[in-house]
């Protein structure tokens, strides 16, 4: 688990994070209800300014830790690699993220995230082999 003052890097994932302010500036009501995204725009607008990646879609796995008829909670889990402007290679990442969603709308067909945790972390060293000789469930199986 990358911690902010770990890395300038994680500091990109951590910028904008509601969490992450909440905790730091518990008093200010307004740096709150600025970090808080509704609305689908708004939402799209906040991850199109994280950094840009490329993921690497056989290593994704999902998690549903749990399922009712009003809440529903699960983890996506993954690799990526963030994208550079040059040829160098990008270290590669794992991520997981958590969410705890409530039904809600009409006859509850919609979801509304009310929890989301992201947690950033660099793959091992035979994690990132396991890639390369093409074992992408290696890699997952770490998530």
């Amino acid at each position: 688990l990358m911690r902010v003052r770990d890395s300038g890097e994680a500091q990109l994932y951590s910028k904008k994070n509601r969490e992450f302010f909440l905790s730091v500036y518990r008093d200010l009501q307004v740096k709150r209800s600025e970090l808080l995204k509704r609305g689908r725009l708004r939402i799209a607008s906040h991850l199109n300014e994280l950094p840009r990646t490329t993921h690497v879609p056989s290593t994704f796995k999902i998690d549903v830790s749990l399922s009712t008829p009003t809440c529903v909670v699960f983890s996506v889990g993954g690799a990526f690699q963030e994208a550079s402007g040059s040829n160098s290679r990008t270290a590669l990442r794992l991520f997981t993220r958590f969410f705890v969603c409530i039904r809600s709308g009409a006859g509850g067909d919609s979801l509304l995230i009310v929890n989301d945790q992201l947690q950033i972390r660099n793959a091992s060293l035979q994690q990132v082999k396991a890639l390369e000789e093409g074992a992408p469930s290696a890699v997952a199986s770490g998530l």
